[in-house]
């Protein structure tokens, strides 16, 4: 029999190919790895879909785990961190000195709104292709996302003067003395103040 369609009883029958064992190592070679990143993709695709409004997996926002929060738990988590924020302790060291006080004297706040977009966008990073690399990836580590701080100028500065105290000096401009006698230059002094 050639290895053209055979027929039997006029009906045509399949003909048996025989692949040598290099096409079939070929093969599988190839094809593995195409059902392995076809299988990873379909479950990441459902996955994404199934949870598209949650925050990714562990995630951590301030070393508190925010993963699979909803969007209403993660605003409370968020809301919560700006609350705890302002009576966080302050030391500042000033080499000479240290100035002790809190954040929420200094002005320092959570920008809550930046700050749900930071791990909205941490949660959904990456370019389409690499995502379900990094979901993969998510079952395996943690990601960090930073608070996102916002801070009032003129409450730090006005807090800072006051931190100082006698410690904070004003700068002297050099002046010109004139005197029947002569001129003098009298030179300024550095002011000293933590910045």
């Amino acid at each position: 029999m050639s290895h053209d369609n055979a027929t039997r009883n006029g009906r045509e029958c399949a003909t048996l190919v025989i692949v040598s064992g290099a096409k079939k190592a070929t093969l599988a070679v190839v094809a593995v790895p195409l059902a392995l990143i076809l299988i990873v993709t379909a479950a990441w695709g459902v996955d994404d879909a199934r949870s598209s409004d949650r925050v990714a997996r562990n995630i951590t926002l301030a070393s508190v785990p925010v993963g699979n929060q909803t969007p209403a738990e993660l605003e409370a988590t968020v809301d919560e961190l700006a609350a705890e924020l302002p009576s966080t302790e302050v030391v500042i060291d000033a080499g000479a000195f240290s100035l002790n006080t809190t954040a929420g004297e200094l002005g320092i706040t959570v920008d809550t709104a930046r700050t749900i977009a930071e791990v909205r966008d941490e949660s959904k990073d990456g370019p389409l292709p690499t995502r379900p690399v990094r979901w993969v990836q998510s079952f395996f580590g943690e990601r960090e996302v930073d608070a996102v701080l916002a801070v009032d100028v003129e409450q730090l500065a006005a807090t800072m003067i006051a931190l100082e105290g006698d410690r904070r000096t004003v700068p002297v401009e050099p002046t010109i003395e004139a005197t029947p006698e002569a001129v003098t230059l009298v030179p300024g002094t550095p002011g000293t103040e933590l910045t």
